[in-house]
Protein backbone atom coordinates (compact mmCIF):
# COMPACT_ATOMS: atom_id res chain seq x y z
CA UNK A 1 0.00 0.00 0.00
CA UNK A 2 1.01 3.55 -0.38
CA UNK A 3 -0.06 6.30 1.10
CA UNK A 4 -1.49 9.23 -0.85
CA UNK A 5 -3.26 11.73 1.11
CA UNK A 6 -6.00 13.12 3.78
CA UNK A 7 -9.13 13.57 3.19
CA UNK A 8 -10.21 16.71 5.74
CA UNK A 9 -13.85 16.87 4.26
CA UNK A 10 -14.55 12.73 5.35
CA UNK A 11 -11.83 12.72 8.15
CA UNK A 12 -10.14 9.70 5.97
CA UNK A 13 -6.81 8.51 4.31
CA UNK A 14 -6.33 7.78 0.88
CA UNK A 15 -4.08 4.78 -0.12
CA UNK A 16 -3.50 2.90 -3.42
CA UNK A 17 -2.69 -0.50 -3.42
CA UNK A 18 -2.07 -3.56 -6.23
CA UNK A 19 -5.64 -5.16 -6.88
CA UNK A 20 -5.58 -8.40 -5.73
CA UNK A 21 -8.16 -10.88 -5.38
CA UNK A 22 -10.91 -10.06 -2.24
CA UNK A 23 -13.74 -7.67 -1.26
CA UNK A 24 -13.81 -4.26 0.27
CA UNK A 25 -16.95 -3.51 2.09
CA UNK A 26 -17.77 0.56 1.67
CA UNK A 27 -17.92 2.01 4.24
CA UNK A 28 -15.68 0.37 5.56
CA UNK A 29 -13.15 0.20 8.27
CA UNK A 30 -9.26 -1.32 7.65
CA UNK A 31 -6.32 -1.73 9.27
CA UNK A 32 -2.83 -3.07 7.76
CA UNK A 33 -1.31 -6.07 9.00
CA UNK A 34 1.73 -7.49 7.33
CA UNK A 35 0.67 -6.48 3.97
CA UNK A 36 -3.00 -7.19 3.76
CA UNK A 37 -5.86 -5.33 4.77
CA UNK A 38 -7.81 -6.49 8.04
CA UNK A 39 -11.68 -5.39 8.12
CA UNK A 40 -12.06 -4.36 11.79
CA UNK A 41 -15.77 -4.16 11.73
CA UNK A 42 -15.64 -8.11 10.93
CA UNK A 43 -12.97 -8.81 13.64
CA UNK A 44 -14.89 -7.14 16.07
CA UNK A 45 -17.72 -9.29 15.24
CA UNK A 46 -15.81 -12.27 15.68
CA UNK A 47 -14.40 -11.26 19.05
CA UNK A 48 -17.80 -10.40 20.11
CA UNK A 49 -19.43 -13.81 19.67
Amino acid sequence: MTFIGENPVSESYVVGMTCTRGRLNIPGVYKAENGKLIDLEKRSQEVAE
